[in-house]
Formats: structure tokens, C-alpha cells, sequence
């Protein structure tokens, strides 16, 4: 990602005069009061209920990426801890949960994928109107059909 340099800002709002873009900047208070946290209950018949997933905040994804072992755990499972937040999955419950079928596993995982191309899309989104560039995105994934899910507010 490259970033340009600009010159110094004096004003409260920030223009990309190549797109014609005026975007306010962001007080603390604003960021604070931010409903940013995506949630979706995801139907899992198999197990015969549903689960909550939600993008994950700074202080879960340093609960799950900064452990001993964390680095050898294939990239579904960390999505899988990082995002099923009901119930709480830790990586003591790995060995047993890896033995179940992989169906209502990869009914979780397809919603997460889904997730997260949402706050994708919105970042992609964001980056086509912020102004300075953009950022390059790499795509989460590929092909996968989502589950019927219910968003949250």
C-alpha cells in the first residue's frame, strides 16, 4: 500500500479534488461511538441451533493470534475462533471440534467468508473515495455459496 504524502491540513475536512470528495475527519468520540462490529446468527441444523459470528475486534484477534501455537493452526480455524463469538471457542476445543463433520463447519465458515466480503466490499468502497489512493485488497475468498443467515445490529 503506498501512501502519498500531503501537505499540512488546517481545516476539519479533507478534499480529493480528482474525485471531488469531502469527507469530515473523525473525532475520538466519533470512532468510539462507531457501530464497526458486523454480527450474523448462522443457523446450524446439524447441531440442531445457531451460532452468533461477528468480525472481530483488535483485543480478540491479539486473544487468538498472539498464543504459542497459534502460527500452526491452519487460516479456517483461526477465522473459526477469531469470529464465533457464541458460544466461545478456544484452541483447547480443536481436537474434538475437528473430529465433527465438516458440513455445519463449513455452513459457519461460508458465513464468515460472507462476513467479511461485506466489510470487504465497505472497505473497498471506502478506499475508492478516500482521498490520497487506495489501498490494494486481496479477496478473502472464492466460490462460496452463503448459508441463509440473519444480520444483527
Amino acid at each position: 500500500m503506498a501512501l502519498a504524502l500531503a501537505a499540512p491540513h488546517t481545516g476539519t475536512t479533507s478534499d480529493d479534488s480528482e474525485k471531488g470528495v469531502r469527507m469530515a475527519l473523525l473525532t475520538k468520540e466519533q470512532i468510539k461511538d462507531a457501530h464497526d462490529v458486523l454480527s450474523v446468527v448462522v443457523p446450524v441444523p446439524e447441531w440442531g441451533g445457531e451460532v452468533r459470528i461477528q468480525t472481530a475486534s483488535v483485543k480478540r484477534v491479539n486473544e487468538i493470534l498472539n498464543t504459542k501455537d497459534s502460527a500452526a493452526l491452519p487460516v479456517d480455524q483461526r477465522l473459526f475462533l477469531l469470529c464465533v463469538v457464541e458460544p466461545v471457542f478456544t484452541e483447547a476445543d480443536l481436537p474434538w471440534l475437528v473430529e465433527k463433520s465438516a458440513v455445519p463447519f463449513t455452513t459457519i465458515m461460508n458465513a464468515i467468508h460472507t462476513m467479511l466480503k461485506r466489510t470487504e466490499a465497505a472497505a473497498t468502497e471506502a478506499e475508492t473515495t478516500f482521498p490520497g489512493g487506495s489501498a490494494q485488497a486481496a479477496p478473502l475468498s472464492a466460490g462460496v455459496s452463503p448459508p441463509d443467515v440473519a444480520v444483527c445490529a
